[in-house]
């Protein structure tokens, strides 16, 4: 608990200082540039993944297309199975469930920050919905060769629940300093439970996309934006 705290900490830290313009709110704030560079100045492919529509408790060909604005490579073996309808087939090792049923019973239009309390635990934590699909997904990569590790794992929940699932990359996981997913999302939780005006703030600035994107989403981009451009590939 400790090390998760000092990571969220930290992250709680380095955000208040993006967060922050002239007049202590988030215009002229750094993270408000951030926000204009990826979705208007420079236009980014990805500033485009949330505009995609897909069913939202079936995994379709258009989440493959939100993967790769995401530079995520799909792999033709997740491409066939997914028109091939296997997602549809029955897991033993799931209690006979879907990856398309598991999807569904991860709850659809809420945002991680309403769910900071009691409710993280069966929507969110060990054995919760998305974490069974997490699993599956995983495990099921390994089987048929999806290529689909903790990145991909997470961007693909991401198009699915973007109010919901965060994104975790080497970046983030760098700021928390993690060297694996395990636990991010409750090193997430640690972070908005505990910095309440953070995630109104993020609210705040996400406005300056000029679309509908969610309080995870602009933390994303914003985190993904401190690397220096020579350093910066376009994955989040």
């Amino acid at each position: 608990m400790a090390g998760q705290v000092k990571g969220a900490a930290k992250v709680a830290t380095r955000l208040e200082e993006l967060l922050t313009g002239v007049d202590g709110g988030v215009k002229g704030s750094e993270a408000e540039k951030r926000i204009l560079d990826y979705y208007v100045d420079r236009n980014f492919y990805g500033a485009a993944f949330d505009d995609v529509d897909s069913s939202p408790n079936a995994f379709t060909e258009h989440d493959l297309l939100k993967l790769s604005l995401l530079s995520v490579p799909v792999t033709g073996s997740i491409t066939r199975d997914l028109l091939g309808g296997f997602f549809d087939t029955e897991l033993e090792q799931f209690s006979g469930k879907t990856l398309n049923g598991l999807l569904s019973e991860v709850p659809v239009g809420v945002a991680f920050e309403e769910v900071l309390g009691k409710d993280f635990k069966t929507i969110l934590d060990k054995g919760s919905p998305a974490d069974t699909l997490w699993k599956a997904i995983r495990k099921v990569s390994q089987e048929r060769n999806w290529g689909m590790g903790q990145t991909r794992t997470a961007k693909i929940l991401a198009a699915k629940r973007p109010q919901l699932i965060p994104i975790y990359d080497s970046v983030v996981a760098k700021e928390f300093g993690r060297t694996s997913s395990r636990d991010h999302w409750t090193d997430m939780r640690e972070l908005f439970k505990e910095n309440p005006k953070l995630v109104t703030k993020l609210k705040e600035v996400s406005k300056a996309a000029g679309k509908d994107i969610s309080a995870i989403r602009a933390l994303d981009v914003i985190l993904w934006m401190e690397l220096p451009a020579v350093n910066r590939e376009e994955d989040i």
